[in-house]
């Protein structure tokens, strides 16, 4: 059902799944920044990935790289365009709130 350009879909009774918006994805991956230094590691991104319940955190964190990391530094830098890639492929996954 498609209700003013949201979709929401029923899911066994546990009420409507609503997708995850640039902004909360934005603050999820922030947020697993752990050592705090501004950058996002393989297991920072993938530790995001299972809190969205990716089906295969490991290939979306895989896919991710391939998206985010611009210059190849194995490392996803949360102040500049590496994390707005991040946060587009993981638009494109359509992870959803539940």
């Amino acid at each position: 059902m498609v209700r003013m350009g949201v979709m929401f879909v029923t899911n066994s009774g546990k009420g409507a799944e609503v997708p995850f918006n640039k902004e909360q994805l934005t603050k999820m991956f922030k947020k697993h920044d752990k050592d705090n230094n501004g950058k996002l590691s393989w297991d920072e991104v993938k530790a995001a990935f299972v809190e969205l319940k990716a089906f295969w955190p490991w290939f979306s964190t895989e896919q991710g790289f391939r998206y985010g990391d611009n210059n190849d530094d194995e490392h996803i830098n949360i102040h500049d365009e590496e994390l707005e890639r991040l946060v587009d492929y993981a638009l494109k996954c359509g992870f959803t709130t539940t």
